[in-house]
């Protein structure tokens, strides 16, 4: 079995969901060698044209038509992870969905999931693009999601767009996010680009005991756990 990540389609995103997903698994599972890691793609084929439906419609399709090919050549079964929450969206629209050979793993799901284990009548705010707060991605999924105006909305896409510029100082802009979030509250991270960030929206969330969740890590854990079912034993 091997693992195949899409994404995160931004490249420091693509690679904290790999950290991560290697750290993880090296908690679990004794490494004392090179082949007793954890197998990887980290397919991080930036998409042509802005964050939008069609555009992730088409590097989608492009994306599993790749998983399709590679699969029938190492015969072998691929857990699939996307690193996007847009991409989800597209995933249901266009209802695609992937063969028995093909196990895909729910990233919203997923965080979704983590949240419902501790969310204690919290109330709980989602960090996201703009289309995927818009789009309700986590709302239609189960969860009552805070409201956040553009202005708001603005402050985290700039997030966003400076980890993509590879600047990771943004504990301004973070202190203005939490501004507006009450004290005793649970957060999303639900773009994969926050958690390349996740130390900084920690240490300024302390003050209000603000539960950080970070999506990259809870499609990591899912992905981990499947992996070593289905692995060879040492």
């Amino acid at each position: 079995m091997l693992v195949y990540i899409i994404g995160g389609l931004g490249t420091l995103s693509g690679l904290d969901i790999i950290k991560k997903m290697v750290n993880y698994y090296n908690t679990i599972k004794e490494c004392t060698h090179d082949y007793h890691q954890i197998k990887f793609i980290l397919d991080s084929i930036p998409l042509n044209k802005h964050l939008d439906n069609e555009s992730c419609k088409k590097s989608l399709n492009q994306s599993v038509s790749r998983i399709i090919s590679f699969q029938k050549i190492i015969n072998d079964k691929i857990i699939l992870g996307i690193g996007c929450n847009t991409m989800h969206n597209t995933l249901k629209t266009e209802n695609i969905s992937f063969d028995s050979n093909i196990v895909f793993v729910n990233i919203i799901n997923e965080t979704i999931n983590k949240v419902n284990n501790i969310k204690r009548d919290k109330k709980i705010y989602l960090l996201s693009t703009k289309y995927t707060f818009k789009n309700k991605l986590y709302s239609k999924n189960g969860l009552q999601i805070e409201d956040f105006s553009d202005d708001k909305l603005d402050i985290i896409e700039d997030i966003i767009k400076n980890i993509k510029k590879m600047k990771t100082n943004n504990d301004l802009l973070i202190k203005k996010v939490f501004e507006y979030i009450d004290d005793n509250s649970i957060v999303i991270l639900g773009c994969t680009d926050l958690p390349v960030i996740l130390d900084s929206f920690k240490k300024l969330s302390k003050n209000k005991n603000i539960e950080i969740v970070d999506c990259n890590y809870e499609l990591v854990k899912k992905i981990v756990s499947i992996y070593k079912k289905n692995t060879f034993r040492y």
